[in-house]
């Protein structure tokens, strides 16, 4: 068996290591973090050993490999102890200065690394005997201030994370942007002006004033997940010291494997000038500029403004979704909410017009919570044979409603990045169902609006919701569909840029209202309008029909309608002129049975009138004269007919 303690003390070199048993614990020999307090346990037993403060963790063997060491793999056979690996410069015999320390090692530099990257010299590299870079850390003035050996340790010099490269600020021009780059080896590659951390990408340097004259920084670290992450963190701290700086993080390609980075690029395409950084040069291109959270009123430079708006977002359904927005579409229990963006979903995935609204065509994510996989089948099945053959939507079905909104939205977050979805459309079917957090509670709501923002900013899709209405029992009350009736109130209709509302007519099992409530194109003629959906069942369609100018018509209790049979056949009776009380009282006495009750008739009436009144059907022009709104009226009969 191997002498894990042989090999981790003096091969690996961990220091300041104490034992309990047969578990040893020290400082990370990694180099990719500041380890102050050790956090690197390892097993005496078995070779095992994790950092708990970096995340890594393996034996013995994926060790050695990770720190480049000879013969990794004598840990696999059991060839005990591990032989010619490198032997950390710390216990090496260590005399003179830092320039006498750093010169030995400068020393071994082949002449041909420093012609094809001269900035090697620029920053004092060097190799140890064995292969191992050194980086000498230097400041303002170009004086060695600490020494570390590439995937080990410091040799010499304060260990806290510093700036690599700060002997070449004063020469960059300070109005061309600086590249911050995850590593050493990053920076000495990268063709811009460039800096990096002695730390990796999870750590800051405490003075941060040396950058902060540069009026533009890029952050292109790894593309993988330490590296984004630590990425947002160094863009919060720059940007909380310098408000006024633009921060940018650099966008990779998707199609890069994960963990590519500025050191891929200059090998990629080392012989080859015309394609050398083209992946670096796009994702700076496309990098998405950071901004603070707010902590009040945004102030904003008048010439960012109008770069800034001067473009209107394009739509991917006129007046209904907009590029990089959220929409949300609301109704009551039963009204066809998911055949409504099931339709929509299939619009947007063939380009096709939707309710006579022009459409730009993307790719479609639906994320479906209540239908069963059969319902949902049948549904599909009925909804495509209206659209081309070739139209593709993917669905995604959760049915685990037990979940914690956290694990589902993560959970959707997770589906949408596995789908690799960009600049799309994701469709949530329902916002409700997808947590049994109490949406009226602003503060459940606020954690799931964060993560809808995360998801829509990380990846440019655009964002449909679907929710419900507030049930009421008192219809008179709310006769018109309106923002105030949806159930997660103004904290979710005022984070969302377009509302869709959908609601039920008393006037035929066919026929729907809807109506946009929010939108965010100020020309939309229909913003406000209610008008006619109308349900084709054998088509399994909705198609827009007619404005709607009395839209209390349409949710007026069926043990009412006999008031409207009332009014509209004095209506005709009267040739449409204008009315006294006495007239309509004869016209009712001539047949009783349009009152429901045979007692007192004047009190009844004056109800009566009052409520068409309401309705909007009468006016009164002075007491107990009265004349008709003929234009509702007609509107009634023509829907009635």
């Amino acid at each position: 068996m191997p002498d894990f303690k042989y090999f981790y003390e003096y091969e690996v070199g961990v220091e300041r290591v104490k034992y309990q048993g047969d578990q040893g614990k020290g400082s990370c020999p990694l180099g990719t973090h500041e380890d102050v307090k050790p956090s690197f346990s390892f097993n005496l037993t078995n070779g095992q050993c994790k950092c708990f403060s970096c995340g890594w963790k393996g034996n013995a063997y994926l060790l050695a490999k990770a720190l480049d060491m000879k013969n990794p793999e004598k840990m696999i056979n059991g060839e005990a102890p591990v032989k010619n690996g490198h032997i950390h410069p710390k216990k090496r015999e260590i005399k003179g200065s830092l320039d006498i320390i750093a010169g030995k090692y400068i020393d071994n530099v082949p002449a041909q690394h420093l012609q094809s990257l001269p900035r090697l010299k620029q920053m004092k590299v060097g190799y140890t005997d064995d292969g191992l870079k050194v980086f000498n850390y230097l400041d303002e003035n170009g004086k060695v201030t600490g020494i570390k050996i590439h995937k080990s340790y410091w040799v010499e010099g304060d260990k806290h994370c510093q700036i690599y490269g700060l002997n070449l600020l004063q020469d960059y021009d300070k109005n061309k942007p600086l590249i911050i780059c995850e590593g050493e080896t990053d920076m000495l590659v990268c063709p811009n002006n460039a800096i990096s951390f002695s730390a990796g990408a999870g750590s800051v340097p405490e003075d941060l004033s040396p950058i902060l004259d540069f009026k533009y920084i890029y952050i292109a670290y790894d593309n993988d997940t330490p590296g984004r992450e630590g990425a947002e963190r160094l863009a919060q701290r720059i940007k909380t010291e310098s408000r006024g700086m633009k921060v940018y993080i650099t966008n990779w390609s998707e199609y890069l494997p994960e963990g590519y980075d500025i050191r891929d690029e200059f090998t990629k395409y080392k012989e080859d000038e015309e394609y050398q950084y083209k992946e670096l040069k796009a994702s700076i291109q496309n990098a998405v500029e950071y901004k603070l959270p707010s902590r009040g009123y945004d102030v904003i430079d008048t010439s960012d403004l109008t770069a800034s708006y001067n473009t209107p977002p394009e739509p991917i359904v006129q007046y209904l979704l907009y590029e990089g927005g959220v929409s949300l579409v609301a109704g009551t229990d039963g009204v066809g909410k998911t055949w409504f963006v099931l339709q929509m979903a299939y619009a947007i995935a063939s380009g096709t017009e939707f309710l006579g609204f022009h459409v730009n065509k993307k790719d479609v994510l639906l994320i479906q919570f209540e239908l069963s996989l059969e319902q949902l089948s049948n549904r599909v099945k009925a909804v495509r044979t209206n659209f081309p053959e070739d139209t593709r939507v993917q669905i995604a079905r959760f049915d685990d409603n037990d979940m914690m909104f956290t694990d589902q939205w993560q959970k959707i977050k997770d589906t949408v990045e596995d789908v690799g979805l960009k600049n799309g459309v994701i469709i949530v079917d329902n916002i409700y169902t997808s947590t049994n957090q109490d949406l009226s509670d602003n503060n459940a709501l606020q954690q799931i609006l964060s993560m809808i923002q995360l998801i829509k900013t990380q990846t440019g899709n655009s964002i449909v919701l679907v929710g419900h209405h507030n049930k009421s029992s008192n219809h008179d009350e709310e006769p018109i569909l309106s923002k105030g009736l949806i159930h997660g109130g103004k904290h979710l209709t005022n984070y969302v840029h377009n509302v869709f509302q959908i609601g039920d007519s008393t006037l035929g099992t066919d026929l729907r209202r809807g109506k946009i409530t929010k939108v965010r194109d100020e020309h939309c003629e229909l913003n406000g309008m209610a008008f006619k959906l109308n349900w084709n069942r054998e088509e399994v369609l909705f198609e827009r029909g007619a404005v709607i100018t009395n839209e209390k018509l349409h949710v007026m209790e069926a043990k009412k309608r006999w008031e409207m049979e009332v009014i509209i056949g004095f209506y005709s009776y009267a040739n449409g002129e204008s009315f006294n009380k006495e007239r309509i009282w004869k016209f009712v006495q001539a047949d009783q049975g349009w009152m429901p009750t045979k007692t007192n008739y004047d009190t009844k009436l004056s109800r009566y009138l009052n409520t068409m009144i309401k309705w909007g059907f009468i006016y009164k022009e002075k007491r107990n004269h009265y004349d008709f709104n003929h234009t509702e009226l007609k509107q009634y009969e023509s829907e009635n007919t």
